[in-house]
């Protein structure tokens, strides 16, 4: 981790909404700079990883798409529209997924889609002390036969939902 890096996750300014600090230092000491980062569900994170990594990032929501200057890939069937995450994603490379969302739609949706990512990169999952996304996680990682990480971050003190802390898992 370097200095920069440091000191964000020493000065932390996000709310949960955002992926949590913990998130950020696991990344930060696992994927070195300027490697790429395919990120499903975008905001304030998008702007930190950009700083660091390149980040191909996928939103269904309009608003945040224009926000974040993301791939815009509105839902079809539970799942960004597959056409436009198969254009966003052609002839392009990517060392690391996070999955963070949609947010209007079930994540689960990911494991019918498994086979246009490269799944041979770690897998991060936000939110997964929500049932959903754990089983979700978990079913991903038996399917690719791969070990899951899991951890408990410390309660954020911008907290706005998850008050004993959140939880994230990566797929190694």
């Amino acid at each position: 981790m370097n200095t920069e890096q440091e000191n964000i996750i020493n000065n932390w300014k996000l709310d949960d909404w955002s992926l949590p600090m913990e998130a950020f230092k696991y990344i930060f000491t696992h994927l070195d700079n300027n490697k790429t980062i395919l990120e499903f569900g975008c905001g304030e994170s998008t702007n930190i990883l950009r700083k660091f990594y390149n980040v191909i990032s996928i939103e269904e929501s309009k608003q945040f798409s224009s926000k974040y200057k993301t791939n815009y890939c509105p839902l079809t069937n539970n799942w960004y529209n597959l056409d436009d995450v198969k254009f966003a994603l052609k002839d392009k490379n990517y060392d690391f997924i996070i999955v963070d969302g949609p947010c209007k739609a079930p994540r689960k949706t990911i494991i019918e889609h498994l086979d246009i990512l490269n799944t041979n990169v770690p897998i991060m999952f936000d939110d997964i002390m929500v049932t959903e996304h754990l089983n979700t996680m978990t079913t991903v990682a038996k399917i690719l036969n791969k070990d899951t990480e899991v951890f408990q971050c410390k309660k954020n003190k911008k907290s706005v939902m998850w008050h004993d802390g959140k939880q994230f898992g990566v797929i190694i």
